[in-house]
């Protein structure tokens, strides 16, 4: 018999678990489903490239003051109507409103397309330039004056109507003469025409002697205006009187122009009587008070009364002789 050699049994080492770790599901993802791509029918082709060629060829409108965006929506609405001109006469609104206050440009926009519909706008001279062209030149303002009964809405029509052109006061007068002469009821579309011949070279303007006549005319009533604020002459006539140291009295016609009263006063070596105290000119002497009414009546009498006593001793020297 085989001997059974006893071995010290090994000790049985626990089984260790393992630890599951729970991990987040994934959603499924729905399968998606391919869309079946369909071609388009060629009515549909060929209104896809009417509506690309009709917006490539309308022009893009600009705006240089600050519109809110409903304004500028509403002002291309308004402005479908004129084509080309569009552009023009957004410059022309805001040459206007650079020059008269606008609370409605909406408005104002949509009486200026009915304006130019009934011909009574000419845009021929505000044609819009380039950026680079407006840079370069500098914006030059025309004095233009007004003689005829024009409200501020049409002087501001007026002046964006005749921006460079070099005749526009020479306009102006041509038409305030033909409104002198006749009746016209729309100034506006007269002065289109006249703008119109003045292109054409068939402008004739006014002769040189009522050129003269004209900014004479000018002279005389900016004078006469000057009359009522001038402290040098008087107020009823509009002359401004010198008074020499030898006593002689000159009066001359007041232009209200401080610098030449003062200097005439000073060639003549004069008192300016005429000009309230303060503007008497060198020779007025402010230390002397003010005298008042009933002082100026006593030293009257008293002159008076002084003359009458010398006719009185002449009198008596011729009796006596």
């Amino acid at each position: 018999q085989q001997q059974i050699i006893a071995q010290p049994l090994i000790p049985l080492q626990p089984v260790r678990q393992q630890q599951i770790i729970a991990q987040p599901l994934i959603p499924l993802q729905p399968v998606q489903q391919q869309q079946e791509i369909v071609p388009p029918q060629p009515e549909q082709k060929a209104s896809a490239q009417k509506d690309k060629s009709a917006n490539e060829g309308k022009p893009v409108l600009s705006f240089k003051r600050n519109f809110s965006e409903t304004e500028k929506v509403r002002m291309i609405g308004i402005l479908k109507c004129v084509g080309d001109v569009a552009q023009q006469l957004i410059l022309l609104l805001e040459m206007m409103m650079t020059q008269t206050v606008i609370i409605n440009p909406v408005s104002y926009l949509a009486a200026l397309v009915k304006k130019y519909q009934n011909g009574q706008i000419n845009l021929s001279a505000l044609q819009p330039k380039n950026v680079s062209e407006q840079k370069q030149e500098p914006a030059s303002e025309q004095v233009l004056s007004f003689k005829g009964n024009f409200d501020e809405e049409d002087k501001a029509t007026i002046r964006a109507m005749l921006r460079g052109i070099d005749k526009a006061q020479q306009i102006i007068w041509t038409l305030e003469q033909s409104m002198s002469q006749k009746e016209i009821k729309k100034p506006i579309a007269y002065l289109a025409g006249i703008i119109k011949k003045y292109q054409n070279g068939e402008f004739t303007p006014l002769s040189q002697e009522q050129e003269k006549q004209n900014v004479a005319a000018e002279h005389e009533a900016k004078r006469v205006a000057g009359v009522k604020d001038c402290p040098y002459c008087n107020h009823y006539d509009g002359f401004v009187s010198f008074k020499e140291q030898n006593g002689h009295r000159s009066a001359r016609l007041c232009n209200h122009d401080e610098a030449w009263i003062l200097k005439t006063a000073q060639h003549l070596d004069a008192l300016i009587t005429s000009a309230k105290r303060g503007y008497k000119g060198p020779r007025e002497d402010l230390s002397k008070p003010i005298r008042t009414v009933e002082e100026q009546k006593i030293d009257f009498f008293k002159a008076m009364e002084k003359l009458n006593n010398q006719l009185d001793e002449r009198k008596a020297k011729m009796v006596g002789s």
